[in-house]
């Protein structure tokens, strides 16, 4: 899989989900805040999808791994441009943070998918 895809303007950011999070993607159409959230704030998309499945392999319970899933959301290189971005987010990689107020941006443009980690 691409580390970073850009293809016509388009740019993938991948985020690693619970199960939780994946059941409420598909029953809301997109990304939203819920009350489990660890950042009420926003959420964290990783520029690769190694970086979602390292992400989502160090997410807590960290006694055991937990089952997750990786969603990608393919988006406007624009909108991309427009979200704060770390080089460097927890020693893993690059990454973008999509505040709440633009979750709605994010739904109503992206296409987004969920798959299975290998």
């Amino acid at each position: 899989m691409s580390e970073f895809v850009e293809v016509d303007e388009a740019v993938t950011l991948y985020r690693a989900i619970g199960l939780d999070e994946a059941d409420d993607i598909l029953l809301s159409g997109g990304f939203r805040l819920g009350p489990g959230s660890a950042f009420v704030e926003g959420k964290w998309f990783a520029m690769s999808h190694s970086h979602a499945v390292r992400w989502g392999k160090l997410m807590p319970p960290v006694s055991r791994v937990r089952t997750f899933l990786v969603a990608a959301v393919i988006l406007p290189a624009y909108l991309v441009g427009e979200l704060a971005r770390l080089p460097q987010l927890d020693g893993i990689g690059p990454a973008v943070f999509v505040r709440h107020d633009q979750l709605h941006r994010v739904n109503a443009v992206g296409a987004i998918s969920i798959s299975m980690v290998d």
